[in-house]
């Protein structure tokens, strides 16, 4: 009796154990496939911009003018003159205040 308990639970720990490990297997063999995809994908993007750059090259010797025009920018110049200067602010607002004194200046007092 002792030896078939004995069995059952080590068939009880290797199915639960079976059971645990299989899915860290799982979650590397996917994240090595994620790497794997991912240098592929960056072989892919430097092909393709040396690809670009080629092309580039080809229609900037083909096409001056077009290479001019990308590599141009946008500046416009205006020249400087003289003129009056006018400049309007309107404000609204209101102005309190706690002790409120009147001075008059009197000239002749006699």
């Amino acid at each position: 009796m002792k030896q078939i308990i004995r069995i059952s639970i080590a068939a009880w720990m290797m199915i639960v154990i079976a059971a645990c490990g299989g899915g860290a297997k799982e979650e590397k063999s996917a994240l090595g496939d994620k790497k794997a995809e991912l240098a592929k994908l960056q072989s892919e993007q430097s092909k393709l911009a040396d690809k670009i750059a080629k092309l580039e090259d080809e229609i900037a010797k083909a096409d001056p003018a077009a290479a001019a025009a990308k590599s141009a920018k946008l500046v416009e110049v205006v020249t400087i003159a003289n003129q009056k200067f006018e400049h309007f602010i309107e404000l609204q607002g209101n102005i309190g205040s706690d002790n409120i004194s009147l001075y008059h200046h009197v000239d002749n007092l006699l």
